[in-house]
C-alpha cells in the first residue's frame, strides 16, 4: 500500500481527463507487412447472463454460443471473446464537500464517479453484477459480491463449453480480451483504475481470480486441437495499471505463457500475450475530464510529471508483448476522406506515446509488436449518452465511438435499417447508413493495400453490441445488422 499512497499523494492536485469511448473490435493478421489484415468478429460477454444457457428461454443456447452461430453463418473465421468482470472499491477516499454519492449528475471530470484514479482503492473482484438497467440507483453504492470458487468453476464450465464449440466449429484463431467494469454501476472508467495485478484485494488478486481462470479455461477448451492459435489480452482498455505497475505485468506475462503452453501439446503454437490501451489518455492518470480538441490535450502533456513511472519498465512491457490492442474508433473530420486518414488515430497515439519515450514505429518495428484493433466500427451516435442518434454523416464521422445502447427500435436507429429489406435495399437514402457503408468499404481497401505509414496491423475485430454490431452478433436483438456490409466479403475477399 506504500506505493499506492505515494502515487495518490503525488497526483491528488493534478487535473483529470477522459478518453474516447471505444467499443468496436476488428482483428487483422499480418505476420509480415505484406500480409493483408482481415476482419474478425466479437462475441461480447458482459456478465454471466451472456454465458449461462437458458437466459433467452428454456432450452435456448447461451448468448455466447448464439453469437458463434451468427459469426459462422457469415463465414468469419476469427473470433474475439470480450469478457467482462467487475471491480468493487471502497468508495471515494476524500470526497469534496457536498459530494453526491449516487453520481446521478456527475460529468466526465467529476471526482470519483467517472475518474477513479487516486480516488479510491479496489476492495475485491466480482464475477457477477446485476445488469445495469436492473439495478436501482439507490442500490449501486452497495457494489458487487466478491467472486467465489463456485463462480470460478461455473465460469470455466460454461465459457469453456462455448470456446470448445468455437474449436469444433472450425474457428482458426481464438482471442480473449479481458476487462473489468464498475461493480457499483456508477460509470467508473476502467482506464483510470489504479491497481496491482498481483496484490490480493479481498481473497484474490487480479491474476489469481481473473487471469488464471481465463488461462485454465482456454487450455481445457482447446485440448482436442493443436492447430488453434490462442491470444490473450490481459487488461482491455486499462491503462493506469500498466503504466504504474509495468514490472509486475511483465512477470504476469511470463507466468501466464508458462501456465498455458506447458499444458498444451508441443505441436501447438505458443499463446500470444497482449496488452490493450485506449486510443487516447493512455495512462488514465492525467486530465481525465478534458473533452476539448486532441491538440489541446497534447499541449497539456508538457505539464505531466512521469517521475513516479518506471519508463524503462513500460518500454520493456511494450517490447515483450506479442501484440498491442487498440480500441480503434477512428474519427474523421468529414464524411469523405483519403484512405491514409485511417492512420490519424495511430499518429495521435504516437504523439502521446512520445511523452513516455515510446513510439508505434518503434513498437511495431524493432520491437516487432503487432497491432490488434480490438474494437472497430461506427456507432452512429452524437453524444456519450447512448441515446442520441446522429442525423448527419458528419456527426457519424466525427464521433464513431458514440452509439446507441439498449434494445433496437426504428426510432433510435441512426441507420434506419428498419426501412430496408433483407438484402439491405432501402427505399430512401439515409446519410448515416451510407456513411457506415462507405467507411467499411474504404477501410477494407485500406487493409488491402497494407496500410500507408503503419503496416503491422494483425487483426481487426468488429465490435459486437449496440449500434456498432454491424454483423448482428449479439442476441436476441440483431436489428443493427447491415446486409450490404456483409456482402462486401463477396467482392473484397481479403476483408473476411
Amino acid at each position: 500500500m506504500k506505493r499506492m499512497n505515494s502515487l495518490r499523494q503525488f497526483f491528488r492536485i493534478k487535473p483529470t481527463w477522459v478518453a474516447f469511448n471505444l467499443v468496436l473490435t476488428v482483428a487483422t493478421r499480418c505476420h509480415a507487412s505484406t500480409d493483408i489484415a482481415q476482419f474478425g468478429g466479437t462475441v461480447f460477454l458482459g456478465g454471466d447472463w451472456d454465458w449461462l444457457p437458458g437466459i433467452d428461454g428454456e432450452g435456448v443456447k447461451s448468448r455466447c454460443e448464439q453469437g458463434l452461430d451468427r459469426l459462422a453463418s457469415h463465414g468469419v473465421s476469427r473470433v474475439q471473446f470480450a469478457v467482462t468482470f467487475f471491480w468493487d472499491d471502497i468508495g471515494p477516499l476524500n470526497p469534496p464537500e457536498g459530494f453526491d454519492y449516487s453520481c446521478k449528475n456527475a460529468d466526465l471530470g467529476s471526482y470519483y464517479c467517472y475518474n477513479r484514479f487516486n480516488a479510491t482503492e479496489v476492495s475485491h473482484w466480482c464475477f457477477h453484477r446485476p445488469p445495469f438497467d436492473q439495478m436501482p440507483l439507490d442500490a449501486r453504492s452497495v457494489g458487487c459480491a466478491e467472486v467465489t470458487n463456485d463462480e470460478i468453476d461455473s465460469f470455466k464450465y460454461n465459457v469453456g463449453s462455448c470456446i470448445q464449440k468455437a474449436v469444433e466449429m472450425g474457428f482458426e484463431d481464438l482471442e480473449v480480451n479481458v476487462r473489468v467494469d464498475d461493480g457499483k454501476s456508477l460509470e467508473g472508467w476502467r482506464n483510470t483504475l489504479l491497481f496491482s495485478p498481483t496484490q490480493e484485494y479481498g481473497q484474490f488478486s487480479y491474476e489469481t481470480a481473473i487471469l488464471n481462470t481465463i488461462a485454465d479455461t482456454l487450455v481445457e477448451s482447446v485440448q482436442s486441437s493443436d492447430d488453434v492459435q490462442l491470444a490473450f489480452t490481459l487488461q482491455g482498455e486499462m491503462g493506469a495499471t500498466i503504466f504504474f505497475f509495468a514490472d509486475e505485468w511483465m512477470d504476469v506475462m511470463d507466468r501466464l505463457s508458462e501456465r498455458i503452453d506447458s499444458q498444451r501439446s508441443e505441436d501447438a503454437p505458443p499463446v500470444k500475450i497482449g496488452i490493450h490501451q485506449n486510443n487516447a489518455k493512455l495512462c488514465g492518470c492525467f486530465q481525465v475530464g478534458f473533452e476539448g480538441p486532441h491538440d489541446e490535450y497534447i499541449a497539456m502533456l508538457d505539464d505531466m510529471d512521469t517521475s513516479l513511472m518506471d519508463l524503462e519498465s513500460i518500454r520493456q512491457l511494450y517490447a515483450r508483448a506479442d501484440y498491442l490492442g487498440i480500441s480503434a474508433y477512428i474519427p474523421m473530420k468529414s464524411a469523405t476522406f483519403d484512405l491514409c486518414d485511417f492512420e490519424g488515430l495511430l499518429e495521435r497515439t504516437d504523439v502521446e506515446l512520445s511523452y513516455f519515450n515510446l513510439s508505434l514505429k518503434e513498437i511495431t518495428g524493432p520491437f516487432d509488436t503487432r497491432l490488434h484493433y480490438s474494437e472497430f466500427g461506427v456507432g452512429g451516435g452524437s453524444s456519450n449518452s447512448g441515446k442520441t442518434p446522429a442525423v448527419t454523416a458528419t456527426q457519424a464521422a466525427r464521433y464513431p465511438y458514440y452509439g446507441i445502447h439498449g434494445k433496437h427500435t426504428c426510432e433510435n436507429d441512426p441507420f434506419r435499417m428498419c426501412e430496408c429489406d433483407a438484402m439491405g435495399t432501402c427505399p430512401t437514402e439515409n446519410p448515416v447508413r451510407e456513411y457506415r457503408r462507405y467507411y467499411f468499404d474504404q477501410f477494407s481497401t485500406y487493409l488491402s493495400q497494407g496500410g500507408c505509414r503503419y503496416h503491422n496491423i494483425e487483426v481487426v475485430y468488429v465490435w459486437g453490441t449496440g449500434s456498432w454490431d454491424v454483423l448482428g452478433v449479439y442476441p436476441p436483438d440483431r436489428s443493427w445488422e447491415d446486409p450490404v456490409i456483409l456482402e462486401y466479403k463477396e467482392h473484397i475477399q481479403y476483408a473476411w
